[in-house]
């Protein structure tokens, strides 16, 4: 008997092409050139998103996340991103990840701009308002 991840993520880990087909219709019209995520679901579904879309990728660093660098992101920020995440509820994560990202482009003198919020399990975009 095999272990399985039976949690709301699972979809997202077990059958990329799901969402992948769901973002296209769902951010359909918009123009973006980056996916930014955080966490440990952003690292698994953002770059794979991103690869399969010719697109630039980032995740953003949580906080104290333990790991051994100073680094604020991994991956590549362009001019136009949007944030990928499970779902948003409080949004303190995106206001997190989006003062993140302008601390990142002011410290590299790169004008950035977000474009909206796309939610892999409620299948929506937001953009923004």
């Amino acid at each position: 008997m095999d272990i399985r991840n039976h949690s709301y993520s699972n979809l997202a880990f077990r059958d990329p092409e799901i969402i992948l087909e769901d973002f296209k219709y769902a951010t359909w019209g918009q123009k973006f050139d980056t996916l930014i995520g955080t966490g440990l679901s952003g690292a698994l579904v953002v770059p794979t998103l991103a690869r399969a879309l010719g697109l630039k990728w980032a995740i953003i660093r949580k906080p104290n996340d333990g790991s051994h660098t100073m680094a604020k992101f991994e991956g590549e920020i362009g001019s136009r991103w949007m944030f990928v995440d499970d779902f948003v509820s409080s949004g303190a994560t995106r206001d997190r990840v989006r003062d993140a990202v302008e601390e990142i482009s002011a410290e590299y003198r790169q004008l950035t701009t977000y474009v909206g919020t796309y939610e892999y399990e409620r299948s929506r975009f937001r953009g923004t308002c």
